[in-house]
């Protein structure tokens, strides 16, 4: 059997080399709340206002990772069968879209 020799990182001296650099650097992003991962917003604003509206309502957002729609607005029902609406990444014309979440947020009949 042929044995490779790959050569590896020794990680244990890149450690103790730069201990103290790594540390600081871990308790500087941990100190100031860096490490809070980020909403992801949506890339056109009309429909980002209105998922704050939405947020605001009570509602959820599930960002999609794929697929045809960018992320799902679940109402603060929270029960099954309650209201979905689908957020889409480029709907044709941005406003009408916007319009359309927005009257479908008002028109919930589980609201809190």
């Amino acid at each position: 059997m042929f044995k490779r020799n790959v050569p590896f990182f020794e990680y244990p001296k890149l450690w103790s080399d730069d201990r103290e650099k790594l540390l600081s650097i871990i308790d500087n992003v941990a100190s100031t709340g860096g490490f809070i991962l980020q909403k992801a917003k949506h890339p056109n604003k009309t429909i980002e206002e209105v998922i704050k509206f939405a947020e605001n309502q009570g509602w959820t957002i599930k960002v999609n990772e794929k697929g045809h729609a960018w992320g799902r607005l679940f109402c603060p029902g929270g029960n099954r069968g309650d209201c979905i609406i689908s957020v889409w990444s480029t709907p044709r014309v941005a406003e009408n879209h916007a319009k359309q979440i927005k009257r479908r947020i008002n028109s919930c009949e589980h609201k809190k």
